[in-house]
């Protein structure tokens, strides 16, 4: 079967890739009304919003938004009422996985300075009791290893 593309799809008709434009239109519209209701200090946190029959699902990647959006869903569901013709009884905010990642991005493990490492091998030398002796040591190797990683020199006490 040769592939269609999705705007051949679209001239021509087919039902399923119209009513799927229809609806991300529409997501899309009511995410900029959402948008413009909320304060400006809050106003791009929201990443979607969906209808479903009466019911308005604003999503957000913060639970502190959500949280937020519950006490204003009063004020949104007022002015959406107003904007927007089809009547919304509730709003619901959801909480979903970032969708903002940087795969690519890696950064360098946040590792004690030369001295810190010395003074923490130093400090497992001066302890009796050998367990405690030998996580402080080991401690030191491990931090050691991660800095020879991240930074490229490397001592030895």
């Amino acid at each position: 079967m040769k592939p269609i593309l999705v705007y051949r799809l679209i001239e021509n008709g087919n039902s399923v890739p119209a009513r799927l434009q229809e609806q991300v239109s529409e997501h899309i519209h009511l995410l900029r009304i959402v948008r413009q209701i909320l304060p400006e200090s809050l106003a791009d946190l929201p990443v979607g919003c969906v209808r479903k029959n009466a019911e308005l699902v604003i999503l957000t990647e913060s639970a502190a938004l959500a949280s937020q959006l519950r006490f204003l869903t009063p004020v949104i569901q007022e002015a959406l009422n107003t904007m927007d013709p089809p009547r919304i009884t509730s709003i619901k905010p959801r909480v979903i996985p970032p969708l903002k990642t940087d795969i690519t991005r890696h950064t360098a493990p946040n590792v004690p300075s030369l001295e810190s490492i010395k003074t923490i091998r130093g400090c497992g030398n001066f302890f009796s009791a050998t367990d405690l002796r030998q996580s402080l040591i080991t401690l030191a190797d491990t931090l050691e290893q991660q800095h020879i990683s991240a930074h490229g020199d490397s001592f030895k006490c």
